[in-house]
């Protein structure tokens, strides 16, 4: 294949351009696979790269072919990774249309396209010659095996069966090792795939049972990877028995997750009891050198149908459905039901950062109500996102789905920052509570992120998780308001208000909604008394009548906030959203 054909030198501005661009693509496709050179020399050859593709779109005549060598030279290199291409064309579009000479240049937005697209289509040529030339040289290898076979039956015909035989046993051995698990013999997840999508094309009732020993990694680092793997036998062999009656498979996915296939003739059956022989099974003492081990597992159940007829579809929903039952704990099982919505909180959290971004998520204000007067005290800086098809997100579901994929720090960070630029350009003086979420709350630099916000110490209050109120005693030393939110009463929330000073005890919401019941309501009012004891006032939330009202005054609450305390219209003038 031709090296690409250089370009003259351009201009310094130019240079710095396609070194940055060099850097960047060398940075980002070494991520995708791996490249034997050392990286200033996947730089340099990027850098070529890239002034080929600059001179394939701004040469007067289009040179395909030019364009194509490049995608060739990334097969060369090894660029091979699942998204490598992806990744080389993202960074090339980027580089190419955010190019000014090009922006200026008419048609420029179709020849950068041609020129990528040729890229790709180089790319795509070279890696499927790449494997008609590997499976060329397997099948001469193939053919030269034969050859040999036959020329050693020619002249040693007594031998022949033999040989015949041992290459039967050898291929049927790396076919078998190619379907099945080696450390239990299961069927691997390939082979599994296969099957259901063969019983899934059949129209069978099917049902799939995705599994995960509960703390099983825990368990083999104990025993060692030898008592391990004997441990991995003891449940294929039990899962196995499960299906040894009808038509199933059992299969080992990777670490410590099993799948099971059952296929009936008339209709899916209840998986209740299968899941209950699961456990029944597990649950029975496997002796291993001397060690008895129990074992638990979470079950995600998928049926089919009325689940469409695509394994990968069956499956997805299967591993949905497993992480349904772990959020309930060990050793629960869930099912997956068509059509419910059950990839909404996924997708919610997926797109929390997008939405963030286009302002759809804002900081509202509401003002905290002394229950003896009537007066607003306080106000509190809350999360919304007004979303186009589910309406207004309130705060506690903003910072719930933000602490699925990591984004609360960043989200809390936006939070003070905001409060502060909204109350250096208020006039009143009330002072603000502003709520932190639990991976907020346990960051070191939490401190120097309130300082940096703005937020004059002498007006703030930060309210921390009751479960991770860690950092509470920095935040007291440094001059600051504390108080804990979602306080339940539980033995570790009681530890807080001894461990630091708190200013404040807002109630768990699973406790204020139930307040009317006896038993509850006389929690309620020692856990009041007791906040009291420990020189911290009680806030209450979402009051919605008067009567609520009257009762939580009566139980001794101090604050109060809910929709029966709008925004005064003053302060809604200045501060709201």
């Amino acid at each position: 294949m031709s090296t690409p054909r250089s370009e003259p030198a351009a201009e310094p501005a130019r240079e710095r351009e396609l070194d940055k661009l060099a850097r960047k693509w060398a940075y980002q496709v070494s991520m995708t696979a791996y490249i034997p050179l050392p990286h200033k020399e996947i730089e340099r050859v990027m850098r070529e790269l890239a002034q080929e593709v600059f001179a394939a779109v701004t040469t007067e005549l289009f040179d395909e072919d030019r364009a194509a060598a490049v995608g060739e030279r990334l097969v060369e290199l090894h660029c091979v990774g699942r998204t490598s291409l992806r990744c080389s064309v993202d960074v090339l579009a980027s580089a190419l249309t955010a190019d000014e000479r090009l922006q200026r240049t008419a048609g420029s937005a179709l020849r950068i396209a041609r020129v990528l697209n040729a890229v790709a289509c180089g790319y795509t040529d070279s890696v499927r010659w790449q494997t008609v030339d590997q499976q060329t040289r397997i099948n001469q290898a193939l053919q030269e095996a034969v050859r040999n076979a036959e020329q050693s039956r020619q002249t040693r015909e007594a031998q022949r069966d033999e040989a015949f035989a041992e290459l039967s046993l050898l291929r049927s051995e790396l076919g078998h090792q190619l379907l099945h698990d080696v450390r239990t013999g299961l069927p691997n997840r390939q082979f599994f795939t296969t099957r259901l999508e063969q019983v899934l094309n059949m129209g069978s009732p099917t049902t799939v049972y995705h599994l995960e020993v509960d703390g099983l990694g825990t368990i083999c680092d104990g025993l060692g990877r030898h008592d391990a793997t004997g441990l991995l036998k003891v449940i294929a062999e039990r899962l196995t028995s499960l299906v040894a009656d009808g038509e199933g498979m059992v299969a080992r996915f990777d670490s410590g997750r099993f799948a099971i296939l059952v296929e009936t003739e008339d209709r899916a059956p209840d998986p209740a009891p299968v899941v209950a022989r699961i456990k029944a099974v597990l649950a029975e003492p496997a002796i291993v050198d001397g060690v008895a081990v129990i074992m638990s597992a979470s079950v995600g159940v998928v049926q089919s149908p009325p689940y469409p007829s695509n394994p990968a579809t069956v499956l997805h929903a299967a591993n949905l459905a497993l992480r349904r039952a772990q959020r309930l704990g060990a050793g629960h099982w869930a099912t997956l039901v068509p059509h419910e919505r059950e990839h909404e909180e996924l997708w919610l959290a997926a797109t929390l950062p997008t939405a963030w971004r286009a302002g759809d998520v804002g900081v509202e204000f509401r003002p905290q109500i002394r229950l003896s007067d009537g007066r607003p005290t306080r106000l509190d800086a809350r999360l919304r996102w007004d979303h186009a098809e589910l309406g207004t997100l309130a705060h506690d579901r903003c910072v719930s789905l933000a602490e699925r994929t990591g984004f609360d720090r960043m989200l809390g960070r936006w939070l003070l920052d905001q409060t502060g630029e909204r109350l250096a350009s208020w006039s009143g003086d009330l002072p603000v509570t502003v709520p932190v979420a639990s991976g907020q709350a346990t960051d070191p630099g939490l401190l120097a992120t309130i300082g940096e916000s703005g937020l004059p110490a002498e007006r703030l209050q930060v309210s921390f998780p009751a479960g991770a109120a860690g950092g509470l005693a920095t935040l007291a030393e440094a001059g600051l308001g504390t108080a804990l939110h979602d306080f339940g009463g539980t033995a570790g929330d009681v530890t807080c208000l001894s461990d630091a000073p708190v200013h404040a005890v807002r109630l768990a919401s699973r406790l204020t909604r139930r307040a009317g019941e006896p038993i509850v309501g006389r929690a309620v009012r020692d856990l009041v008394a007791l906040a009291h004891q420990a020189g911290a006032i009680v806030v209450v939330d979402d009051l919605r009548t008067g009567a609520e009202a009257d009762w939580w005054r009566a139980a001794g609450a101090d604050l109060a906030t809910g929709p029966l305390y709008p925004l005064p219209a003053e302060l809604d003038d200045d501060l709201g959203w």
